[in-house]
């Protein structure tokens, strides 16, 4: 929803130059008009109009043509005095083909007063984002927009704080424009003088159009129920920030039914489970399929499974994607941890069943428990999957990883899956070790600088680990270097699976053969699947390697497929 754009794929737009192509044209006047409203299609307003406008009497007419629609776009990277040259031109010459306005409202821009009777006469716009904008502006300009027809996309995000009384204003001018569908407002708040948004609960005259909302301030449940009631047609809520009210009495507010609503996302989530299961006592939502919910609250009910599968099988029967986070301060108490058994209620047929998976995250500061959907690269077990994070995964980490592990093994048992950021090799050792039955790994990017510093004693550690290992599947997220491989190759002979997602190099045909020679010195290897992501992968490319593995007999019973960028090899 950032952007608007007519339908013009890119397909159509290659298929139009090759019919052009076609006409043997050599200068690029000859082409067709159709041609170029396709690539105006592609471009800012302001730079067709610097390019185009002065060239001849043709492109003057095409710059002119109800069938070219402007997007017009004002932001950090744009050349401020190209705008304001062609702003005048632009805006005040052609309101009928503005489609849509991004501005980034600066002080020394042109005048904001003028430039808001030009927008609230443009019969044609369908988006309006205004960045930094202050109060009076914007309710100025939102009193006008009311009768712009086609005005389905508003994003604001204001240039200092508002009072609740300003916030309220704005809520009541938007939801007063009839086709609007998506809304976004961002805004800090600052009130010495109201305790609570005072907005009222919208009538049946006052009910909006508006279909996906994101609501950036901060907002308490009894601030939300007045702003959600006027818009019953909500598909998607999106609250940045949920905060604790110290009276969440809301017992005499009428229910609310948003029987649209399939997704919602609490991005922030400041406040105890209880709330939020008086808030669903209150807001009915049948069709819910996505939940998010972000807790940065110190309440352990808010990482109960027994109560979250309560709420959900009450509330939301026809839940699909449930995203949970909750942090601890591994230099406080880490009561989920020191009480592990509370995780183990997430392995439940509950969870299991509907693919719910817990993950934790270790970095620098906390460690992260989370529930999580799973994809199609997840493995359906009664296992937790962990992510580590770290700068330089120092002493302090280690030994707080170590610790997480004892805590956690007597009730979870084994951890099987591990996905790891950019790491030395002596703590990619070291880590493990800590983790000897590990089935999966993923790794950001691994540095082997320190493997030719390795004493011999390190070595035959290093040896003794990796002999031990279980790991069947291994992702490498960036290759910096073949060598990587050759090591993970060496080291890792159980591995059956090898996925590497960024190459750092352009010759594909070096890259297997050494991976496949090597392969053939050690007979023992599992590997039977290798795929990697490359850029410039086509079907030529696939023919090339195809070619060379064939002719040097590097495999024999294979298959090798492209699948977009990835190359996919197979081999019995």
């Amino acid at each position: 929803m950032d952007s608007v754009k007519r339908k013009s794929p890119i397909d159509y737009l290659s298929k139009k130059f090759r019919n052009e192509s076609h006409r043997s044209i050599n200068y690029i006047e000859h082409m067709s008009n159709e041609c170029f409203f396709e690539i105006f299609d592609y471009l800012d307003g302001y730079v067709i109009y610097e390019a185009f406008s002065n060239l001849n009497s043709r492109f003057q007419q095409l710059l002119h043509s109800s069938t070219l629609l402007y997007k017009i776009k004002l932001d950090i990277s744009t050349p401020e005095g190209i705008f304001e040259k062609n702003y005048s031109q632009i805006i005040g010459r052609h309101q009928p083909q503005i489609l849509s306005i991004h501005l980034l409202m600066k002080n020394a821009m042109f005048p904001a007063t003028s430039l808001f009777i030009v927008i609230s006469q443009c019969m044609h716009l369908e988006s309006l984002v205004l960045y930094n904008i202050r109060a009076h502006l914007l309710h100025s300009l939102l009193k006008n927009l009311t009768k712009l027809p086609c005005l389905f996309l508003l994003k604001v995000n204001t240039h200092n704080s508002f009072t609740l009384q300003e916030i309220s204003d704005t809520y009541q001018f938007t939801f007063a424009l009839p086709k609007l569908k998506y809304f976004e407002f961002d805004t800090d708040t600052y009130d010495t003088t109201n305790l609570i948004l005072p907005l009222s609960i919208a009538t049946h005259q006052q009910f909006s159009h508006i279909t996906c909302f994101c609501i950036g301030q901060s907002c308490s449940y009894k601030e939300l129920f007045p702003i959600i009631s006027y818009t019953p047609e909500l598909y998607r809520l999106k609250l940045s920030y949920a905060v604790y009210d110290d009276e969440p009495d809301i017992e005499n507010v009428l229910k609310i039914s948003l029987k649209n609503l399939k997704y919602l996302s609490f991005e922030r989530f400041e406040m105890e489970f209880n709330e939020l299961k008086l808030f669903m006592k209150k807001i009915l939502i049948p069709k819910l399929e996505f939940l998010r919910v972000n807790v940065e609250y110190n309440d352990i009910v808010c990482f109960n499974a027994n109560h979250w599968e309560e709420l959900i099988c009450k509330n939301f029967p026809h839940l699909k994607k449930f995203y949970l986070k909750y942090p601890e301060d591994y230099h406080r108490e880490c009561v989920i941890l020191k009480n592990s058994t509370q995780l183990k209620q997430f392995f439940s047929s509950f969870w299991i069943e509907r693919q719910w998976l817990l993950n934790i995250e270790i970095n620098d500061s906390s460690i992260i428990y989370a529930i999580h959907s799973s994809t199609q690269n997840d493995v359906i077990n009664s296992s937790i999957q962990f992510i580590l994070i770290s700068d330089n995964y120092s002493d302090e980490f280690c030994i707080f990883l170590k610790s997480a592990i004892d805590y956690l093994s007597p009730t979870i048992g084994q951890i099987y899956d591990l996905e790891i950021s950019d790491i030395s090799l002596n703590r990619f050792i070291q880590i493990l070790n800590f983790l000897p039955k590990l089935n999966s790994l993923k790794i950001s990017s691994l540095s082997l600088k320190q493997f030719k510093c390795l004493s011999n004693d390190e070595k035959e550690r290093l040896n003794f680990i990796t002999n031990q290992n279980q790991i069947r599947k291994i992702i490498l997220e960036q290759m910096n270097d073949i060598e990587e491989i050759i090591f993970l190759l060496e080291h890792f002979t159980q591995m059956t699976y090898l996925k590497i997602d960024s190459i750092n190099t352009l010759h594909m045909e070096l890259f297997l053969r050494i991976i496949l020679l090597k392969i053939q010195t050690k007979p023992n290897h599992q590997l039977k699947l290798l795929s990697f992501y490359i850029s410039a992968a086509d079907d030529k490319m696939i023919e090339t390697l195809q070619t060379m593995i064939d002719f040097e007999k590097l495999l024999f019973n294979y298959t090798i497929k492209r699948s977009m960028e990835n190359i996919i090899l197979e081999w019995t």
